[in-house]
């Protein structure tokens, strides 16, 4: 199985119903209010799904216990009732990752490189999205206690790191894109086909 930590639909818009910038709010504020739709899998299996969940929260903690003690990991979170939304636990079969509102399931045990490696990815798209809504990326802490891991873990998390961003979520997509069989690119005529998924290259 393939461990994944996934999200799309990041945003802040509790944030503007406040009447708060993201250039400007409070760090505790910032944490709690940059939400997106959280799935975490196994392969096909999904461990744990849930909206409007504190990515940017999550990313931060997940940071700090990389470079902190490193024994089982509970997301505690300022915007979730209870404690272990996400959890990260260790065996002598590797590490399995699940959540307390679903005790029952959990991710198949992977290696320390593996987990790191996903974390980083995970981690590297935060600050990427925490970025684009104008939020220093310095929110999100860079890993810095890896330097102490073996060359194998160092390699898994940099290749992560380096990976190229690919196409992209399905969200970023514009869907429904006029194409002007009759008409104009900017004004398509009446009965003009419709693309379900539009592609530009650089």
């Amino acid at each position: 199985m393939t461990l994944k930590l996934a999200y799309e639909n990041v945003g802040a818009p509790d944030l503007y119903r406040r009447g708060l910038r993201p250039e400007t709010a409070p760090l505790g504020v910032l944490l709690v209010d940059i939400e997106a739709d959280l799935v975490i899998r196994d392969g096909d299996q999904v461990v744990m799904a849930e909206g409007l969940f504190p990515v940017a929260e999550l990313a931060r903690a997940l940071v700090g216990w990389l470079d902190g003690d490193r024994d089982d990991f509970d997301f505690d979170s300022m915007s979730c009732a209870e404690s272990g939304e996400v959890r990260i636990v260790g065996s002598a079969e590797g590490w399995r990752v699940g959540s307390v509102s679903a005790p029952g399931l959990w991710t198949s045990p992977v290696g320390w490189d593996v987990l790191v490696a996903e974390i980083a990815q995970f981690v590297k798209a935060v600050r990427k999205d925490v970025m684009a809504l104008g939020v220093e990326p310095g929110l999100i802490p860079v890993l810095a206690k890896l330097a102490d891991d073996p060359a194998e873990v160092r390699a898994a998390a940099q290749a992560a790191f380096d990976a190229p961003e690919g196409i992209g979520t399905i969200a970023s997509y514009w869907t429904e894109v006029p194409l002007p069989a009759t008409g104009t690119w900017n004004v398509p005529g009446k009965g003009g086909a419709q693309a379900d998924v539009v592609l530009t290259a650089p």
